[in-house]
């Protein structure tokens, strides 16, 4: 999935509402790839946050040292000073961010957790001997067989690393173990979205996660023609609709406005559903 550094890595916020939604990016890249839910989603009155996780963003070397527990406390950092302006906060997050969210939801009072192509499977073959390489100075370069995006023209909308420490591999895989084990725990509504294209993910591990989660008020989305980023590619309006739904379903008070716009001219709505594959 690495491609030349072209969008906004930088952190963002707008303060909008009472509600929130905390904005975490995935592995390794940046807020770049949440900016335009971010936006879409201020229009609508509700306050965003953006962080930019530990080690991310700025160079590949800063990486080093950076444990999974290092994300998940810069979440729940991030999570609070939203809370400060906006009390009823919803976390989302895409890949790791997804991870993150959906581990924070067993974890720690929010309205919702919303998990976009989260890692719970991971397809690629490195991460299978991340703890042979945990303490190791290699470096990993996945090269551009996981840029499986449908709309390559979104990959300027992005912004990552080409390369990343290969210890950070065994950072990643511990939080998706983390996550796996705290499904049992997650208490509030959770809205997934996957697609069955993702070239990073293996997708049943979406519905693996589902059948795990015991609360009541959960969904899963999928999509058919996106890649691993779904929120820069092809269906990313789609995506937007079912994040604000999600989130004006079950905030506290009205988010008001005009309505939502229809899904783009001639994009089918996805299919949705409890579980529709089999989990292996």
């Amino acid at each position: 999935m690495p491609v030349p550094e072209r969008g906004d890595p930088s952190p963002f916020a707008y303060e909008r509402g009472p509600i929130g939604c905390l904005l975490l990016h995935g592995f390794p890249g940046s807020p770049a790839e949440a900016r335009l839910l971010g936006a879409y989603l201020a229009e609508r009155d509700i306050s965003v946050a953006g962080p930019l996780l530990p080690g991310h963003g700025t160079a590949p070397e800063e990486l080093r040292g950076v444990s999974w527990r290092d994300w998940v406390a810069a979440a729940e950092a991030a999570l609070q000073r939203l809370r400060e302006h906006s009390p009823t906060c919803f976390v989302a997050g895409l890949s790791l961010g997804g991870a993150i969210a959906l581990y924070l939801a067993g974890r720690t009072s929010i309205a919702g957790a919303i998990a976009l192509s989260p890692a719970i499977r991971i397809r690629d073959w490195r991460f299978q001997l991340a703890r042979l390489t945990r303490h190791s100075n290699l470096w990993v370069e996945p090269g551009t067989e996981n840029d499986d995006l449908a709309d390559q023209q979104a990959r300027s909308l992005t912004w990552h690393y080409p390369r990343y420490p290969a210890a950070s591999v065994s950072e990643v895989l511990s939080l998706v173990q983390a996550t796996r084990r705290s499904l049992k725990k997650i208490h509030v509504p959770v809205l997934m979205v996957q697609s069955s294209r993702d070239g990073a993910l293996i997708p049943e591990g979406a519905c693996w996660a589902y059948e795990r989660i015991p609360v009541q008020d959960k969904e899963l989305v999928w999509l058919e023609r996106s890649g691993h980023n779904i929120l820069v590619d092809t269906e990313r309006e789609v995506v937007f609709d079912h994040v604000y739904r999600f989130i004006d379903r079950l905030a506290v008070s009205p988010l008001g406005g005009a309505g939502l716009p229809e899904c783009p001219p001639g994009q089918r709505n996805p299919k949705r559903s409890r579980c529709p594959r089999s989990a292996g």
